[in-house]
């Protein structure tokens, strides 16, 4: 899915599109092919035929690793490069297709660690498997985007924050889900978040950063 790829490039890697034009794009995409084909779809974001992805994001881990989070829990099946994972460089082809570095020391062990979570969470959670796709909410200032996974049994929002600065926002939770759930989880750092009203405030998001948020059960004393 190399449509998907230039996509999340432009907005996590290179920040030339706004939010709105990224979520725009993704939904445009969405659109383009029937749901079961959507799903199987092979969403990389480097290849033998790619610069790669730490070269082009300049080794910046915040823009590379909230790439990586948009990777995995977009609709389909995310596909890595060898050594991706451990931010080996490569520029254009040949230079991108040199052998992969078995020497631990040189591993980016932050890179590794995060990948390595990401699985684990997506093989943990059906809706980033199954679920459908729904943008719940676009923000410009900051530059924020909330989606919702969802399949008959459970739900979980997706959250990104491409921004450099900490910021703050709220989600009508009980506009989406209708029986809003007293807490809700990120999955990527396990901090809970008290639903009240049918609403939550997501404090103190530090820059160009993510949640996956499923609800907690039964509620956190």
């Amino acid at each position: 899915n190399y449509v998907l790829r230039q996509i999340i490039l432009d907005y996590f890697i290179h920040g030339s599109i706004s939010t709105r034009a990224f979520v725009s794009r993704v939904s445009k995409l969405l659109r383009m092919y029937p749901w079961e084909k959507t799903l199987a779809m092979m969403n990389v974001l480097g290849s033998h035929d790619t610069e790669r992805l730490y070269d082009l994001a300049r080794g910046n881990m915040l823009r590379l690793k909230l790439a990586m989070l948009f990777q995995f829990v977009y609709p389909g099946i995310p596909a890595l490069y060898y050594g991706d994972e451990i931010g080996m460089k490569g520029g254009k082809d040949p230079d991108n297709r040199r052998g992969m570095e078995w020497n631990h020391r040189k591993w980016n062990h932050e890179l590794r660690n995060f990948t390595k979570q990401l699985v684990a969470i997506r093989k943990s959670l059906p809706i980033l498997r199954e679920g459908n796709w729904t943008v719940v909410q676009v923000l410009s200032n900051p530059q924020c985007c909330v989606f919702l996974r969802k399949t008959q049994r459970t739900f979980g929002f997706i959250l990104i924050h491409n921004d450099d600065h900490p910021t703050s926002i709220h989600i009508d939770i009980a506009q989406w889900v209708g029986k809003t759930p007293q807490w809700l989880e990120d999955q990527l750092t396990g901090h809970t978040f008290k639903c009240e009203q049918g609403k939550v405030v997501l404090s103190g998001l530090g820059p160009r950063s993510g949640m996956i948020l499923t609800p907690v059960r039964p509620a956190v004393a």
